[in-house]
C-alpha cells in the first residue's frame, strides 16, 4: 500500500485503541526547523496531494468494478461452456467479446498485460502512470506548486476524466445490452 499524505504541521489527538482499552494524547507535528517554507506553499502541497489521493480512490474503484464485471463474464461463459456449447454459441461470443472491452479499458488505466520476462520498461503512457507521475513531483515540490506540477495534474485529471467517461459509456451500454440478455438465461443446477 503507498502510503497517505503527509499531515500538515500542527497539534493533532490520537486516540488508540487495543481490545477494550483506549488511550488518548496529543502530538505537535513541526516542519523541519531547519527549513524555511511559508505556511501557504505547504498548504498548497498538501491539498493538492489530498485531492491527487481522492482520485486514486476513485480510479482504484473504478478498475475494482471493471475487474468484477470481467469476473462475472468470465464465470458465465465458463457456465455456458459446460452446459451446452452449441446452444449457447453467441452468448460464449458475447461474452468473449465483453472481456475483451473490459480489458482494453483497464489497459487505459494500467496498461497492457506485458507478458516479458525479466527487468523491462513499457512505454505506455496510462491513467495510473500520469497519477504517479504528478504524485511524485507535487510531493517533492519545495514551495509553492510551479508550472510543471499545475501541467503534469491537469494531464492526469484530464486522462482520468477520459477514462472515466469511457468507462461509464461501457457500463450504459455494452454492458446493459450484456447483461440483459443474460439475465433472461437459466442453467439448471441438475444433470
Amino acid at each position: 500500500e503507498p502510503r497517505g499524505v503527509s499531515v500538515k504541521p500542527g497539534t493533532y489527538n490520537l486516540k488508540m485503541s487495543f481490545g477494550d482499552q483506549t488511550s488518548e494524547s496529543t502530538i505537535k507535528v513541526e516542519f523541519d526547523p531547519r527549513l524555511k517554507m511559508s505556511t501557504a506553499a505547504i498548504t498548497e502541497i498538501y491539498n493538492a496531494s489530498k485531492d491527487l489521493e481522492k482520485d486514486q480512490q476513485l480510479m482504484a474503484d473504478v478498475v475494482k468494478q471493471l475487474v468484477e464485471s470481467k469476473n462475472t463474464a468470465n464465470q458465465f461463459k465458463s457456465d455456458l461452456s459446460k452446459e451446452d456449447k452449441k446452444k449457447y454459441k453467441d452468448q460464449i461470443k458475447a461474452s468473449t467479446e465483453v472481456v475483451k472491452e473490459i480489458d482494453e479499458i483497464i489497459a487505459i488505466f494500467l496498461g497492457k498485460v506485458d507478458r516479458r520476462q525479466g527487468i523491462t520498461r513499457n512505454p505506455e503512457v496510462t491513467v495510473n502512470r500520469r497519477y504517479f507521475s504528478a504524485r511524485r513531483y507535487v510531493g517533492s515540490r519545495f514551495g509553492h506548486l510551479t508550472s510543471t506540477e499545475e501541467r503534469l495534474i491537469s494531464q492526469f485529471k484530464k486522462a482520468f476524466n477520459d477514462a472515466v467517461k469511457k468507462t461509464n459509456s461501457f457500463f450504459e451500454t455494452d454492458w446493459k445490452i450484456y447483461k440483459t440478455t443474460f439475465e433472461t438465461i437459466r442453467i439448471s443446477p441438475f444433470k
